[in-house]
Formats: structure tokens, C-alpha cells, sequence
């Protein structure tokens, strides 16, 4: 299993701790569940084919948009409005998935950031 960083393409700061990589298996995808420990990442291929890197929704160096309206949803974030994290610099980077009838984490997006690995324990 891997273990990354991720920095923000553009200012280059760092935007996690170190993460661990999970096996997909290990993912919770229960409503209103937090879908990954802190300090874990796992790639995701979702049933639109679409492959995305998520980290734990409380991983918290990323700050929330300015723009409140990126959060819609109910009781929480629904993703459906975009970017809404930022890098400590203002860059948006990823999506916030944390309404209640959704699995909570963090969607990267990996053209916005560099992914450095750490180790390879394979």
C-alpha cells in the first residue's frame, strides 16, 4: 500500500499530512458516515466510471470556499456546486461531500494538486 502527500499545484504548500492508502473494501459508504479514517486515501471507481482520489472529511488543513453557496445541501455539503476547499492560499482543490444521505469525505481533484508518494509497501 501506498503512502502520498498532496501539495497544491499552483502555490505548491502543502495540503495533507501524510495519508495511508485503503483498500476500497475498507471505504464506509453508510449515509451520514464518515467514509475513511483520518490520515487514509483510497481511489475510488465510482458506477459512472468515473475514478476519483477521497481522503477522510477530516483531514482538516483545507479551508472552506468563501462562496457559502458551494455547500448546498440539506444538512450538509452535496457536492453538486463544485470546488469548495481551498488550499491555505485560496486555490480550490477539492469537493466536500457531507450531506446526510451521502457517505462524508473529500473528492480531490488531481489536476489542481500533485501527488508526492512517501513509501511503497507493497
Amino acid at each position: 500500500m501506498k503512502t502520498i502527500k498532496l501539495y497544491c499545484k499552483i502555490c505548491g504548500i502543502p495540503l495533507t499530512d501524510a495519508l495511508q492508502e485503503t483498500n476500497p473494501k475498507n471505504v464506509r459508504i453508510g449515509d451520514g458516515e464518515n467514509a475513511l479514517e483520518k490520515g487514509r486515501f483510497c481511489i475510488m471507481l465510482w458506477e459512472n466510471n468515473k475514478e476519483e482520489l477521497i481522503i477522510s472529511i477530516e483531514e482538516n488543513i483545507l479551508k472552506d470556499h468563501h462562496e457559502q453557496w458551494r455547500f448546498q445541501g440539506c444538512c450538509g455539503s452535496d457536492g453538486s456546486s463544485g470546488l469548495n476547499k481551498l488550499c491555505a492560499h485560496g486555490h480550490e482543490v477539492a469537493t466536500e461531500f457531507s450531506d446526510c444521505y451521502m457517505p462524508h469525505y473529500i473528492a480531490i481533484d488531481l489536476v489542481r494538486v500533485t501527488v508526492e508518494q512517501i513509501e511503497d509497501n507493497q
